[in-house]
């Protein structure tokens, strides 16, 4: 005989309810964790992985384990787009060049550092380049 799939719910005495779909499960924590490491997005994460954004956050804060996977997955992942923004910067992106509708030469491409990334390295305010560009110290 089949057993009823149950989950202990966390409330001021500890239930047992039937469990649904959207409840979390192992398999929905690493899906998520997987999405958020490969992308840096909760909203994302939650949407592909089926569950609710609030369920996520409130997962994160009552459990530490799932807490600390959280942030390792988040480091991971900007690591990945650091790696990806210092490429762009050095090497630039490829851009097919057009002109009324037509390609310019024969595959005629040219590499452009990525604006983003160049922003990066721009002097914020307050900054001495700034200061030095208007001649004080």
């Amino acid at each position: 005989m089949a057993r009823k799939q149950m989950t202990l719910v966390a409330a001021k005495k500890p239930q047992l309810k039937k469990r649904a779909k959207r409840d979390w499960s192992k398999d929905k924590a690493a899906k998520f964790l997987a999405v958020l490491s490969e992308t840096c997005n909760v909203s994302e994460a939650c949407r592909r992985s089926g569950v609710p954004m609030t369920v996520a956050y409130r997962r994160r804060k009552m459990d530490a384990g799932f807490r600390a996977a959280w942030l390792e997955a988040i480091a991971v992942g900007y690591q990945r787009l650091e790696a990806l923004l210092l490429d762009r910067a050095f090497n630039g992106t490829e851009k097919v060049v057009t002109r009324q509708g037509r390609q310019r030469g024969a595959g005629a491409r040219i590499s452009q550092p990525d604006r983003a990334a160049a922003a990066q390295d721009a002097p914020r305010d307050g900054d001495r380049g700034r200061a030095a560009r208007r001649g004080r110290r």
